[in-house]
């Protein structure tokens, strides 16, 4: 966004360096997904039983795959994005809508419908996306060198948000290990608590992202850093009261929803109450959860990486924190409510360094 408004007589061949990078580091990332998640599979600390160790291990080849088309499709997708072009929302389901076809055409207990309905998603979404921009700016040819007087800046940006991203990932792994010392059964149970909790995080991330980062991008660069501040913090203060009456209404809702989604077969009353449990903490979160990809996002469009890395170490170190001290005596609600204490810290950190750039910025 910066580079359009700034020069935008260098985003071509920006553009097109990029795209060669992004070709390389796709494959690569693909290649390497290939070899290394067969190794990770089998090892004990996943929780899985023999049949469901086996079955992932047929999928683990395809799965890597559609990282090639993801990598792809966020790339295209953040190009779209630039420009204000709302599109490639619309398109962030073909995922799941490729999953629920193949599942609908292919019925069954095979993994084969979920691993090609996935691939055909991705694969389907990262098109469009190219088709989209294509008709927009025009079609870009890679160029397989980094010789843009952008890259320095753009290389030392990526390179941190490359490292917090891959430790707010790798704290995520921490509740599957920790979950793992707990007995069989309890993998599955935050698993399942997690999933739903999704619905409202993955959604809420997405639309919170898609809508902010574009215009504050374009705040900063047309009305200043001080006419930003203030956007960021109304916004964010709008988020927290939003989340407020999500946490009611899904306390209330919980053993209901649990039951409806998941009570069947092997998943007892008994399992349902477990889950519902472990939903309720996790779902404490989300009025700090809103706010925090605001502020995310405004630390992205004003530069401040270096904070958000921060951000992430700092829940990291929280995370692990709260897990070691919680779990020996609350069990899985001890992993949820780390996960809590971790969104109210970054948060915290977050709404601390706004609030010292505001004054700053009054100054």
């Amino acid at each position: 966004a910066r580079i359009q408004r700034t020069a935008p007589e260098t985003v071509g061949r920006f553009r097109s360096e990029l795209l060669g990078v992004t070709l390389i580091i796709a494959f690569g990332l693909s290649l390497f997904s290939m070899i290394i998640l067969p190794l990770l599979l089998k090892g004990s600390w996943t929780g899985l039983d023999m049949e469901a160790r086996t079955t992932a291990l047929r999928a683990a080849p395809w799965m890597a795959i559609t990282l090639w088309f993801g990598i792809l499709s966020a790339l295209f997708s953040a190009w779209v994005m630039s420009r204000e072009v709302h599109a490639n929302s619309f398109l962030q389901g073909l995922p799941a809508l490729g999953i629920a076809i193949a599942l609908l055409l292919w019925p069954g207990a095979d993994v084969t419908p979920l691993v090609w309905g996935t691939v055909a998603g991705f694969a389907l979404q990262m098109f469009l996306l190219a088709i989209i921009e294509s008709r927009s700016v025009g079609t870009y040819k890679p160029e397989f060198r980094v010789s843009s007087e952008h890259w320095k800046s753009f290389a030392r940006d990526v390179t941190t948000m490359v490292v917090a991203q891959a430790i707010i990932t790798a704290t995520d792994l921490l509740d599957q290990f920790f979950a793992a010392h707990l007995g069989e059964g309890a993998i599955a149970t935050l698993s399942y608590a997690n999933r739903i909790l999704a619905l409202v995080l993955g959604l809420s991330a997405t639309v919170i992202g898609r809508a902010v980062l574009p215009v504050f991008a374009r705040a900063r660069i047309e009305s200043g850093p001080s006419f930003l501040n203030q956007m960021a913090w109304r916004w964010s203060i709008i988020m927290f009261i939003a989340g407020l009456p999500v946490v009611v209404v899904g306390w209330w809702l919980a053993p209901w929803g649990v039951a409806l989604l998941f009570e069947r077969g092997a998943f007892s009353a008994n399992d349902t109450e477990a889950v519902a449990g472990v939903f309720r903490i996790l779902l404490v979160q989300v009025p700090l959860y809103l706010p925090n990809m605001v502020l995310v996002n405004w630390a992205n469009s004003t530069g401040a990486y270096r904070h958000l890395l921060y951000t992430s170490v700092l829940g990291a170190s929280m995370k692990l924190v709260g897990n070691t001290l919680l779990v020996q005596k609350y069990g899985l609600n001890g992993i949820a409510a780390a996960t809590v204490l971790r969104y109210l810290i970054t948060t915290g950190y977050l709404v601390l360094i706004r609030t010292q750039r505001a004054s700053l910025t009054l100054k």
